[in-house]
């Protein structure tokens, strides 16, 4: 990797309902580059969990000219090629699709389901096939300040997030679509449980 290619993502750890600003510095002038998304662990809400595995390969990218400074803000680029093709900051993120599918027994035991509380992406980028920079970055759902609790009652099978304040709030009950599981549901309940 050479060190002149610089990654910044700002904020460093982001909530998955807040944009991201990601800019790319130390490039030639005019320079065309490819930035890849990568991450094994992205949870897409729209994904079936029957098609898609936990541990699955997501992967997006964009091919993009710097400018007359060596830059690229992906706030205000558009892309040439890749896998979204207007500008868009968040482009790299929402256009991820499976490139490695490893299909999984899915958990039938509630305690067996994990909370699935973030996950992390992985952005290159690339001259010429070859990696010059890399740069991880986490996003989350929920984080520690929020607390869990397994409700087995009744036929009914669900997951309780609240603040570990337990300041009371109005509750939100959130139900699975379809697929008539837990996985997505929790997705969207812990990121109201953060606000």
């Amino acid at each position: 990797m050479e060190n002149n290619c610089t990654i910044s993502i700002m904020p460093e750890v982001s909530k998955v309902d807040e944009p991201v600003t990601i800019k790319i510095s130390g490039l030639l002038k005019k320079e065309r580059v490819l930035i890849r998304a990568l991450s094994n662990d992205y949870y897409c809400i729209n994904a079936s969990i029957f098609d898609v595995g936990n541990k699955a390969k997501w992967e997006s990218y964009a091919v993009f000219v710097a400018d007359e400074s060596g830059t690229i803000d992906l706030e205000n680029a558009k892309p040439i090629e890749g896998t979204y093709k207007e500008t868009d900051k968040m482009g790299l993120f929402y256009s991820m699709t499976v490139k490695e599918n490893y299909k999984t027994k899915i958990s039938k035991r509630l305690s067996d389901i994990g909370e699935n509380r973030d996950y992390t992406m992985t952005f290159q980028v690339e001259r010429n096939g070859r990696v010059i920079a890399s740069k991880t970055h986490k996003r989350i759902y929920c984080d520690e300040t929020i607390s869990s609790v397994d409700v087995v009652e009744d036929k009914l099978l669900g997951r309780y997030f609240t603040s570990k304040e337990n300041i009371p709030k109005p509750a939100i009950i959130i139900l699975s679509g379809s697929d008539g599981r837990l996985e997505k549901a929790q997705a969207i309940a812990e990121i109201f449980a953060m606000h």
